[in-house]
């Protein structure tokens, strides 16, 4: 379904840019929207597309990993 005539360049760096913003602030809704912005770049090129979606999922996880981590380190008992 590669379509040679569109560029997901635009896809690809909105992509990136919230996958960077989703290690340190609202991994849910910046990892989301990686993911969508991933998938967007997939339905012009599948191969460009899957890497970022991947990308997007793996930057969710580990910034609620960082997020759950800190939290429990500012935890005083």
């Amino acid at each position: 379904m590669s379509n040679s005539s569109h560029k997901p360049i635009g896809w690809v760096i909105a992509s990136i840019i919230c996958s960077v913003v989703a290690l340190g602030i609202v991994p849910f809704l910046f990892g989301g929207l990686a993911i969508f912005f991933g998938y967007q770049a997939y339905k012009l090129n599948t191969g460009i597309g899957q890497v970022c979606m991947v990308i997007g999922g793996i930057a969710l996880i580990v910034g609620v990993i960082i997020g759950v981590l800190w939290g429990m380190e500012n935890i005083r008992f």
